[in-house]
This record gives C-alpha cells, sequence and structure tokens, in this order.
C-alpha cells in the first residue's frame, strides 16, 4: 500500500522484491545482459561460490582499487 503512495521510496528488484529506498540508492540499470548472467554463473561456479558472493567480492575489489 505505501509503496503505491510512496513509489520514490521503494526500489522493485529483478525478482520483483520490494526494498526500501531511503533515498541513497539511485537505480541506473535494472537489467544484465543474457551473455552477462551467464558468464557470471559461469565464474561463480568455476569459483565455488554464489553469483552474490561474486558480486560482493568484485565489489569490494573495485572499492580497494579506487583508494
Amino acid at each position: 500500500m505505501e509503496a503505491g503512495e510512496y513509489p520514490e521510496r521503494f526500489i522493485l528488484d529483478g525478482r520483483k522484491v520490494l526494498h526500501w529506498n531511503g533515498g541513497s540508492v539511485k537505480v541506473i540499470d535494472k537489467t544484465i545482459s543474457a551473455a552477462n548472467y551467464k558468464t557470471l554463473n559461469e565464474m561463480a561456479d568455476s569459483e565455488g561460490c554464489s553469483v552474490n558472493e561474486l558480486i560482493s567480492r568484485l565489489i569490494r575489489y573495485y572499492k580497494k582499487g579506487q583508494k
């Protein structure tokens, strides 16, 4: 109900899960290409982790490189 009244305060992700947005998240891209999705799954499988864990690692390495 609140999501309908205040749509700017919520984000609906690709899995149709509603998340609260306190204003700190700017959605730039909501989709991932089929090729990138396949590559992420293959990389995660070869690393023995989930795609979510792989993305967390990639973000962590990216942030280290930015410092």
